[in-house]
């Protein structure tokens, strides 16, 4: 008898219907209390917690490229391996090779989705962010940061790309990559929609006028620079803008020979910044400016 009910036992797992045998999936609430408790424990540094509430969430969702599964469970897969991306690359002892596995995951099953955006973005970085004493591979780093603006080429990451794709021409100091980036950057100031970075942009391209020796386009750039950050009233970065202002009355003096302009500018600094340290150096400017002046008459 015990025989019998063992083989009937036997034969009823046998054919145990398959969905018995499916994945259970966490709560969608509980998925994203756990992605949040996940980013708060990083931030907090706490990586071991933050790799139990992003594994929790990448074993309890669908993967993020399963169609038949809701967009909302696939979204937090990919966004889970994001995060596992991030803590393998900034705890106290990274794996920078984990944590371009899991990027590359969240990159591959995320498609067209901000998650796979910015796991490509983060993959760039990867490749450009080098340690002491190790030669970045510039031509590689560029095709990656190529990657992001060609899959995503409206969208915030594939802005900080464009800008960090300029950076690594402006590294060498040479005539014809400061072409190659000026072309690149004044492509985004005048055609990108609603660019976000236009502060980072003229900041390069006047790093870009420098290496030309071009200072009445450097002068351009930096006035736009000037007047966009007066007009951000909200960030907090932009509250000094003695750096501005000066740089403005430099490129005025010795580069356009401007004085009228180069007047203006460090006067404007002392009114505005008298404990600025730079003031004293205005004070001597504009005294050398009147004294080259008086020898011409």
């Amino acid at each position: 008898m015990h025989k019998v009910l063992s083989i009937i036992l036997i034969a009823a797992l046998s054919i145990t219907p398959a969905y018995a045998q499916k994945k259970r999936y966490l709560p969608v609430n509980e998925v994203e209390q756990t992605l949040a408790q996940g980013l708060r424990t990083y931030i907090l540094s706490d990586y071991k917690g933050a790799m139990r509430n992003f594994e929790a969430v990448i074993n309890g969702t669908p993967a993020g490229n399963d169609a038949s599964a809701d967009a909302a469970m696939r979204s937090a897969h990919c966004r889970a391996l994001f995060g596992m991306g991030l803590v393998w690359n900034f705890l106290d002892n990274p794996d920078r090779k984990k944590a371009a596995e899991y990027y590359r995951l969240a990159a591959d099953q995320g498609g067209r989705t901000d998650e796979a955006a910015w796991a490509l973005l983060a993959l760039a970085r990867l490749k450009h962010v080098v340690g002491i004493n190790e030669e970045p591979d510039f031509p590689a780093i560029r095709a990656a940061y190529q990657n992001v603006i060609d899959a995503f080429p409206v969208h915030p990451a594939a802005e900080e790309a464009i800008i960090y794709q300029q950076e690594t021409y402006l590294v060498s100091w040479k005539k014809d990559d400061a072409i190659i980036a000026e072309k690149a950057l004044v492509n985004y100031v005048k055609n990108y929609p609603d660019p976000h970075h236009l502060r980072l942009a003229y900041t390069c391209l006047g790093f870009v006028y420098k290496m030309l020796d071009n200072p009445q386009k450097r002068m351009e750039v930096s006035l736009a620079h000037l007047k966009l950050i007066e007009g951000d009233v909200v960030n907090p970065i932009n509250k000094d803008l003695s750096p501005a202002i000066w740089q403005i009355a430099d490129i005025a003096e010795w580069g356009l020979g401007d004085f009228v302009t180069a007047r203006n500018y460090y006067n404007r600094l002392i009114r505005e910044y008298p404990l600025d340290m730079r003031v004293f150096a205005a004070k001597i400017a504009l005294k050398r400016m009147d004294e080259m002046e008086g020898k011409k008459r």
